[in-house]
């Protein structure tokens, strides 16, 4: 099996849940590791999203400051 097999069977141990079930011809996303996979893109375009905004401070010339 090769490093990402074992890396998707260690994450479903993990978490205690069955990810996928394998056939001859295929592989097939389990309800819980359909979940998985949404809350893994939302939480690597959140890391984006923080990557792109720490980039962009730099950008910034000018604003209002408000105290009180």
């Amino acid at each position: 099996m090769d490093s990402t097999g074992n890396t998707d069977e260690r994450a479903g141990r993990r978490i205690k849940k069955k990810l996928f079930t394998r056939s001859s011809y295929s592989i097939l996303l389990t309800d819980e590791g359909m979940l998985l996979h949404k809350k893994a893109e939302n939480l690597l375009a959140m890391a984006d999203k923080i990557t792109n905004e720490f980039h962009t401070i730099d950008d910034i010339t000018g604003g209002d400051i408000y105290i009180g």
